[in-house]
This record gives C-alpha cells, sequence and structure tokens, in this order.
C-alpha cells in the first residue's frame, strides 16, 4: 500500500457524501451535496457522466447487483429515491413516498427489492420497477442505514434511536 492517491477525480462543486464501486469495480458512482451522481471510469478516472435530476444534495448511491442500475436518495428538500441507467446516464423513475432525507438505499442481493431509509422508517420497493412495495416501522428516530445479509432474507435497519432491527424478508 501507498500513502499516495492513484488519483484525483474532480468535478464536484460540494461536498461528496457517498461513493461506491459498481460490482464489476469498472464505474464509480459519486453523490455530492452539489445535487448530482458522477460516474468515473476507474481504470482512466475519466467522468464518464453527470447524473441530474435531485433537487436537494445526494446523500447516498448504490448500485444493483448486475450494475445496470443505480439509485440515489437525496436531502430534505427532495425526499426522494431516483433510479439511473448505468449504461445510458437515463432517469429511470422517482420514487416518492418519504417525507424526510433519505439517507440510505441499498438493492436485494438478487435485486428483486430496494430499501431505503429515512427519519420515517423503511421503505420497500420494487428493484426493477419502482414501485412500492411496503413501509416498515419501529423505530423512533431516523433510520440511517440500511443492509440486507448476503442471501437478502433479513434486512438491518440502524437508527438514531439507538437500536439496529432485523426484518425478515418474505416474497
Amino acid at each position: 500500500m501507498t500513502d499516495e492517491p492513484k488519483d484525483t477525480l474532480t468535478g464536484h462543486t460540494d461536498d461528496v457524501n457517498s461513493v461506491v464501486f459498481s460490482p464489476d469495480g469498472k464505474t464509480l458512482a459519486s453523490g455530492s451535496e452539489d445535487k448530482t451522481v458522477r460516474l468515473w471510469d476507474t481504470e482512466t478516472g475519466e467522468l464518464r457522466g453527470t447524473l441530474t435530476g435531485h433537487t436537494d444534495e445526494v446523500v447516498r448511491v448504490a448500485f444493483s447487483p448486475d450494475g445496470k442500475t443505480l439509485a440515489s436518495g437525496s436531502g430534505s428538500e427532495d425526499k426522494t429515491v431516483q433510479l439511473w441507467d448505468v449504461k445510458t446516464g437515463e432517469h429511470k423513475g422517482t420514487l416518492t413516498g418519504h417525507t424526510g432525507w433519505v439517507y440510505s438505499v441499498v438493492f436485494s442481493p438478487d435485486g428483486r427489492t430496494l430499501a431505503s431509509g429515512s427519519w420515517d422508517g423503511v421503505r420497500l420497493w420494487d428493484g426493477v420497477t419502482g414501485e412500492p412495495k411496503g413501509v416498515l416501522t419501529g423505530h423512533t428516530e431516523s433510520v440511517f442505514d440500511v443492509a440486507f445479509s448476503p442471501d437478502g432474507k433479513i434486512l438491518a435497519s440502524g437508527s438514531r434511536d439507538g437500536t439496529v432491527l432485523l426484518w425478515k424478508m418474505t416474497d
């Protein structure tokens, strides 16, 4: 390991809140307070695209397991999850229903479910169509992070209330 960076990726005009590699490692997505998501080529460091559409900062980004879709969650003025086609950069849909910041987004291992965490709990969406699948309530404060178990049978949610809740996932 070296203490020198491999590359410096520039282009965002405000704080970068989230970075994530695509499943194949060839693309890096970054979400920023400048209200954009940027897609970078990890070999060359070149900007592959800038995704615009959020009206507030992008708090979290997540790739689908097949790497074809990117989800981005946004702040209090926006309160949405946006879905993007990674190859073309085209907007695939806007998921609405949260009433506050969307702090976390994650796809299930099979890509069939997308979970988003917010101050109002956890929402579940169809990972392909974006249709709502349900709302999980139980936390008394904001949900800052959500994660699926490797087999997709359990969803964990971590909250400002000091608890982690485990949810059994069913089809």
